[in-house]
């Protein structure tokens, strides 16, 4: 093997390798689009404006006052 085939496939190689050691995300869950999430205001908007905005919680009922909320997972 010549010089220039070894170096090539070394090059090839530890590019590869590098490419496999990054992280991959992702994501579960509903993610709603940080626009949207600003533009609800804690204590003007009520339930139903929330879901309208953002569409139905994963879940709702458990915490206090019958709160909506909604989970992601990365």
């Amino acid at each position: 093997m010549s010089k220039f085939a070894f170096k090539y496939q070394t090059i090839i190689f530890s590019t590869f390798l590098l490419a496999s050691c990054s992280t991959i995300y992702k994501d579960h869950g509903y993610l709603p689009l940080d626009t949207d999430l600003k533009s609800v205001v804690v204590g003007k908007d009520t339930r139903n404006s929330v879901t309208e905005l953002l569409g139905s919680p994963s879940g709702s009922g458990v915490l206090e006052d019958g709160a909506i909320f909604y989970i992601s997972t990365k």
